[in-house]
């Protein structure tokens, strides 16, 4: 079993955290969260990280099979770094691959994934904008969590990979930051 990688020391304070866990989540979100508008057309983008220069990247692209770990890599425009947002869900262009939470976990530290398109929980993905955050977050649902860079830096070129995970969503932190660029 993999455990959650340790948190690196680019975090903020945990506070809020904290503070979470003594308001129902339902309550804490409506006065955190303000909706971000998705395009209700499909567009492929690069999906753009928090961390300068980075972006959301297939890791084994050469292969898109179920299970490719995603990671943050240095925007390059590839075609591993094209993504179609279609509706809630953030398919690997021209591949029937989805940003998924492996095993449709809710825990923090479960590894982010790309599976078959298949329209579960696990692969609906709402762009929304938290209170006093430096950007868009990418929230699932069902987890309750936001999709997160464990180390705050990008997968170094030649690897090994930094696989992107979900964690409680946490203000003002960049790990969780995500833009669409580019495109069209």
């Amino acid at each position: 079993m993999m455990m959650p990688r340790k948190r690196s020391w680019f975090r903020p304070s945990r506070r809020l955290a904290g503070f979470a866990a003594l308001v129902p989540v339902g309550v804490l979100l409506s006065a955190l969260i303000m909706a971000v508008p998705a395009s209700a057309d499909v567009s492929t983008n690069e999906i753009a990280s928090g961390i300068a220069g980075n972006c959301l990247d297939d890791w084994e692209a050469q292969v898109n099979a179920y299970g490719d770990v995603v990671d943050n890599f240095q925007c390059n425009g590839s075609e591993a770094q094209q993504f179609n947002v279609i509706g809630n869900t953030i398919q690997l262009n021209g591949v029937p691959l989805c940003l998924d939470v492996s095993g449709g976990g809710t825990s923090d530290g479960t590894p982010v994934q790309l599976w078959a398109c298949n329209g579960t929980g696990a692969q609906q993905w709402l762009w929304l904008g938290l209170a006093g955050t430096n950007g868009p977050v990418l929230y699932n649902p069902q987890s309750g969590k936001c999709l997160d860079d464990p180390d705050g830096i990008a997968t170094p070129p030649g690897g090994p990979p930094i696989q992107l995970q979900i964690w409680d969503c946490i203000s003002g932190d960049l790990n969780q930051v995500w833009w669409q660029v580019g495109g069209g």
